[in-house]
Order: structure tokens, then C-alpha cells, then sequence
């Protein structure tokens, strides 16, 4: 029978029956131990020594066998005598006895061994109780892994479909709130990403429009078409503003286009000069001021090469002069001169132009600075000192 499992007496490690056979444990004074903590015992005492001239003797695993020495004669092997039938039959007996001798000693080992006292069997790990966790524990912790997950840059979506199983879980529980609040969150989110596709198609949309109609024949229905993205345009209200300032700055462009298209050409400052001149003949001369000033906006800053041209460019600037001298005596105060300084200033630009040289058309018989010293329409200019500076100037 197999020993039965012990413990070591110095360390309290576990020993099998295997230990004692590969040599890693031991009995000593009938208690086990490790091969680390069987006690030391005194080596055994040396063989003693060989004869001379004598063979050695070698151990083997049943005894000692004397090796014969070289000069030792070794005798032939003899066969044994049969035994008397007496002594046959008693070595058979003895065969039985000595093996009932030696099942008694097994059993007496057997039985020393089982009734050995052993080593405390180490003390077995305390029990920890597992902790099952409540259904309402496990559904916050379902509820913190969903808060976690719909952060700002989530899609909402995805959050609404991870809320389906969950709605049925926590309702009536404590925590319902914090779970609707994240419902909650995730459906506006959903609806702010529907309203910008929504405002993105009609946004595009009024680009096309604006991009085909280059006469803005539909201007009417890009305008109603931004006032309806206006009122859904939320967060992005500014982005329609621009859009909507930018069409209206082209049309303002296109429209004054098509005004300065409509105006007919500017006439000639030549011609008008020519036909204000008639008229200051005919003493027209609110006619003759209004056909001048026409002509002013074409009228170039240098006098002209031409002298036919320069006499009606000198002429037309003097008359303009006579026309604001008439006009600042008929009235007072700020008006008054505001007129003598137009009058002075178109004078000087006559003078500039070479007037004294040509005669007028209405007094033919002088040149021009004769005729200016004579001309009564400039009596209201006369007496400002400019006028006297002019004339020295220029003549």
C-alpha cells in the first residue's frame, strides 16, 4: 500500500509518497522531512581497509562481493546435491513461514506508519462573500457607460438607439431624470443636425437661382426664398445675412448699369456752350446757366489748342461769371457771397484761358479786358478787392 500523504516537520510542506522515492524527502526518527530541513546526521564510518595481497570487495545492491584478488584461483562451480525428499519438504515449509513472517511485518509497518502523528495541515483561506450586484445597481452602471458615451462630437443617433433598451429599465427608478436628461439632449441634437441639411438645400438652392439669373428676373423669389432661410437659420443666422446683403449689393450694381444705360450720352460742352451763349443774347440768362453748368461736366481743365474752340471755352466761362455777379446783387448776406466768390472764380479761369484776347459776341467792337471794364453785369464784383487783382494780373 502507498504512503499517505504527510507534511514535513521542519517547513510544513506538502509530501508525497513520490518525494521519499526520488530522495527529496526522509523519515528521521519516524517524522518526515524535506530534503531542506532533515535534521544532519554523522557520515557513515569508512570501509576497513583491504588486506594485502587480497581481493577487494565491491557492494552491489543485495550485499558485499569480495573481488578476488589476481593470483586467487577461482574454483569451478559445482552443482548443488539434490536434497533428501525430507529436507525438500521441509524447505517448502520454511518458504511458507518466511513469507507469512514477512506479511505480518508489512502489516506491522503498514499500521506504525498509518498511527504516525502528522504535521497541522495548514489553516484553509477565509471565505469571501461574493457580492451579487442589484438589478438597480447594474442598470446605473449601464446608465454612467451611455453618459459617458454621448459627448459632444457623438452622433446622436447612435446615443437614441443605445437609450431603446434602456427606457423600459429605468423607468420608475431614481434614475429616470439623469436618463431623460440625456435622451433629452441627443433628440435636440438630432433636430439641429435636421434643420442644418434642411438650411444647407435651401441655401444651395437660392445660389443656383442667383447663378442662372443674370437679368435678376427672379428677384422677388430669391428675396421671399431668404427671408424663409432667415427665420431657420439659428446659429447660422450671420452666414444668410452675408448672402443675403451680397445679392442685394449686386442688384444695386445691376441697377444703376441699367440707369446709365437708359441716360442718353452726355452732349458736347462745345455745343451746350454754343446754345448758353445764344441764350445770353436772348437775356435768358436762368436758361442760359442751366445749358453751362450741362456743359461743365464735360468741359476739359486746360483751354482747348483750337482758337475757335478756346473762344467758345473763354466766352462760356466769362459769361458763367456775368451770370453769378448778376445773381449776388439781388441777394444779401451768406448768398450774396457765395455768388461773388462763383463769379470770381469762373472769371479768373477766363482770364486764365486767354478771354482777353477774343472779343465777345455781344460787344464786338473791344477785346475782352476793354469789354470787362465796361460790362455792367459785373458791377457786384467790381468792388471786391479780387477783381482789381485779376485785372492787373492778366491784362
Amino acid at each position: 500500500m502507498g504512503r499517505e500523504i504527510v507534511y514535513c516537520e521542519g517547513c510544513g510542506k506538502r509530501l508525497t509518497e513520490d518525494d521519499f522515492s526520488r530522495g527529496k524527502a526522509q523519515d528521521h526518527e519516524n517524522r518526515p522531512f524535506c530534503s531542506t530541513c532533515r535534521p544532519i546526521t554523522a557520515p557513515p564510518p569508512p570501509p576497513p581497509p583491504r588486506p594485502e595481497g587480497r581481493g577487494t570487495e565491491r557492494r552491489s545492491g543485495t550485499g558485499t562481493v569480495r573481488r578476488r584478488g589476481a593470483t586467487e584461483r577461482v574454483p569451478f562451480a559445482q552443482p548443488p546435491a539434490a536434497p533428501p525428499p525430507s529436507q525438500a519438504g521441509g524447505s517448502k515449509i520454511a518458504l511458507y513461514v518466511g513469507g507469512v513472517l514477512a506479511a505480518v511485518i508489512l502489516i506491522v509497518v503498514a499500521l506504525s506508519s498509518g498511527g504516525r502523528e502528522q504535521a497541522p495541515s495548514p489553516p484553509p483561506d477565509p471565505v469571501v462573500p461574493v457580492h451579487r450586484p442589484s438589478p438597480l445597481e447594474v442598470a446605473e452602471e449601464r446608465l454612467r457607460e451611455l453618459e459617458a458615451f454621448a459627448m459632444p462630437g457623438a452622433d446622436p443617433q447612435a446615443i437614441l438607439t443605445r437609450c431603446e433598451p434602456l427606457r423600459a429599465v429605468l423607468r420608475g427608478t431614481p434614475l429616470e431624470a439623469r436618463f431623460k436628461r440625456v435622451e433629452a439632449a441627443a433628440q435636440e441634437r438630432l433636430k439641429e443636425q435636421e434643420r442644418a441639411l434642411e438650411l444647407d438645400r435651401a441655401l444651395a438652392a437660392i445660389r443656383k437661382i442667383i447663378a442662372e439669373d443674370a437679368s435678376y428676373a427672379r428677384r422677388a423669389e430669391v428675396e421671399a426664398l431668404l427671408d424663409s432661410a432667415l427665420k431657420q437659420a439659428g446659429p447660422r443666422l450671420a452666414e444668410v445675412q452675408r448672402l443675403q446683403s451680397e445679392y442685394r449689393r449686386l442688384w444695386e450694381e445691376e441697377s444703376k448699369r441699367r440707369e446709365a444705360a437708359k441716360k442718353p450720352p452726355p452732349k458736347k460742352w462745345s455745343d451746350l456752350f454754343l446754345l448758353a451763349n445764344n441764350r445770353i443774347q436772348a437775356n435768358d440768362y436762368p436758361g442760359a446757366k442751366v445749358l453751362y453748368l450741362e456743359g461743365m461736366a464735360t468741359l476739359p481743365e486746360k483751354r482747348p489748342e483750337d482758337i475757335a474752340q478756346r473762344a467758345v471755352y473763354c466766352i462760356g466761362l466769362y459769361n458763367l461769371a456775368c451770370i453769378y455777379s448778376v445773381e449776388a446783387a439781388a441777394l444779401t448776406g451768406q448768398a450774396r457771397r457765395q455768388a461773388v466768390d462763383d463769379a470770381v472764380k469762373h472769371l479768373d479761369w477766363a482770364l486764365r484761358s486767354d478771354y482777353g484776347r477774343f472779343r465777345c459776341p455781344c460787344h464786338p467792337q473791344t477785346f475782352g479786358f476793354g469789354h470787362m471794364a465796361e460790362d455792367k453785369d459785373l458791377e457786384a464784383v467790381r468792388a471786391d478787392p479780387r477783381y482789381a487783382e485779376l485785372a492787373k494780373k492778366y491784362k
